[in-house]
């Protein structure tokens, strides 16, 4: 950024973030909730997948693979986010409240933070942030806006 000038990309990131503690946080849904009846899993990741597939039109183009398997690697967990064109589509939308309404029923446990979002276990381990899904959501988006913003005053 010598000349002043940034062009910084935020979007992919955001979304990027978003989805990942998103689907950290349905690995904790299952370990919580699926043996226990009575409780409806959110299938979030499932229902991103229906529906990337029933309208490929976002992703088709910049995905390339040999296999379906890499395709759907790509379409998961690819840099380039482009699943994030689909979370307004009712189907994910609920799959999102869904997997929310379940994790605020119980106290996310510690453990469970360590392992699937382990950047944020010191900070709930020291009490500086609560094991809650949407305040698990808004630090991941957070710590990456704080990455551009030191990124745009330059380092």
């Amino acid at each position: 950024m010598e000349d002043g000038v940034a062009i910084l990309k935020v979007g992919p990131a955001l979304t990027f973030a978003l989805r990942e503690c998103l689907f950290s946080m349905e690995s904790m849904e299952q370990e919580l909730f699926s043996n226990r009846v009575g409780v409806r899993l959110s299938g979030l990741s499932a229902a991103l997948e229906r529906a990337m597939l029933a309208n490929p039109a976002h992703w088709r183009s910049h995905y390339t693979g040999a296999t379906e398997d890499e395709l759907r690697l790509a379409r998961r967990f690819s840099f380039s986010d482009r699943c994030r064109y689909y979370w307004t589509v009712p189907s994910v939308s609920t799959a999102v409240r869904m997997l929310i309404a379940n994790l605020e029923q119980v106290d996310i446990p510690l453990t469970l933070v360590s392992q699937f979002l382990p950047s944020h276990y010191p900070a709930v381990r020291d009490g500086r942030l609560r094991a809650r899904p949407m305040t698990l959501v808004r630090e991941s988006v957070r710590r990456v806006l704080e990455q551009y913003s030191i990124a745009a005053r330059g380092g």
